[in-house]
């Protein structure tokens, strides 16, 4: 019989220490919270009125998953906000976690370009954290991670700038796009962490709509196409939130890479989009884009 791994039981042990310990200052922070101003707030209680009415849920559920959307989304990001010294030793505060990531990233090793597509879930910020070091740890310089002009505004702020100490961040605006696509063509891109669930309205040239989960969201296909129509592989990572830690999933690659044609990026797509509809009928109330503009119309 195969005895457990001590370093393994370890790591466990480390994990579980740092969550109870990030949860329970995020559960005091939301108690002193609601205990001053008596509510949620205004754009979580927003939030979930459009979580609801795409989703085709009963006002009762609703009620049900405000008190964890306010969890995961407010207070548990707050408390990572104050403590950004988080992000840099994510590593050894989440070990089992980082090596769940840290292994993937060494296995696919060999690729001579990758790109990594993770989610707009509310443990995003410690998956980029993830990837970002494992990157630097097996390849022994940062990778590139394309991020929105708003979260690249926020970035710059005290309790964002450990991304850029880890990893060379690219703005998804038109000139940052260009040099995105510029590298990845000449191979200067070798690494690069991308988000494809930015909310879109269903119709429009180049987008994709969630089918019967949620019909009325879209997220943009041009990007993917383009990379797709590179022959670089893309790996796909879904992360969630659970009482006791955190879950991760690798998923296979996206699209054929050995023969990419119209079949494996229509297929890469339709993979992408199952995936964004399993994390919403899973966890609704961790997905952070239910407060944009376009959904909320």
């Amino acid at each position: 019989m195969d005895l457990p791994d001590r370093d393994d039981d370890a790591a466990k042990v480390q994990e579980q220490a740092s969550v109870q310990e990030l949860f329970a200052s995020a559960y005091k922070l939301r108690n002193a919270e609601i205990a001053r101003v008596r509510r949620p707030p205004l754009f979580v209680l927003e939030g979930a009125k459009t979580m609801a009415r795409h989703l085709g849920m009963p006002a009762e559920q609703m009620q049900e998953l405000v008190p964890a959307m306010a969890f995961w989304q407010v207070y548990l990001a707050s408390t990572l906000a104050r403590n950004p010294a988080v992000f840099a030793e994510a590593g050894h505060r989440f070990p089992s976690s980082y090596e769940a990531v840290r292994s993937a990233v060494a296995e696919m090793q060999s690729h001579r370009q990758l790109v990594f597509v993770a989610f707009h879930m509310a443990a995003m910020p410690l998956i980029a954290a993830f990837l970002a070091l494992a990157v630097v740890d097996i390849h022994g310089r940062p990778g590139h991670a394309l991020m929105s002009p708003q979260n690249l505004a926020r970035a710059q702020g005290e309790s964002g700038r450990w991304i850029f100490n880890v990893a060379n961040v690219i703005g998804a605006d038109g000139p940052g796009l260009r040099r995105l696509l510029s590298g990845l063509r000449d191979g200067t891109v070798t690494r690069l962490l991308i988000l494809l669930d930015g909310p879109q309205r269903p119709g429009g040239p180049g987008t994709c709509a969630l089918g019967n989960t949620a019909p009325g969201i879209a997220f943009k296909t041009g990007l993917i196409s383009k990379i797709l129509a590179m022959g670089i592989p893309m790996r796909p990572l879904t992360h969630t939130w659970q009482p006791d830690g955190l879950e991760l999933k690798w998923h296979p690659f996206l699209g054929d890479i050995d023969a990419v044609g119209d079949g494996g990026r229509e297929d890469a797509i339709s993979r992408v989009a199952s995936l964004i509809e399993d994390l919403l009928k899973r966890h609704p109330e961790q997905w952070l884009n239910w407060s944009a503009p376009s959904l909320r119309t």
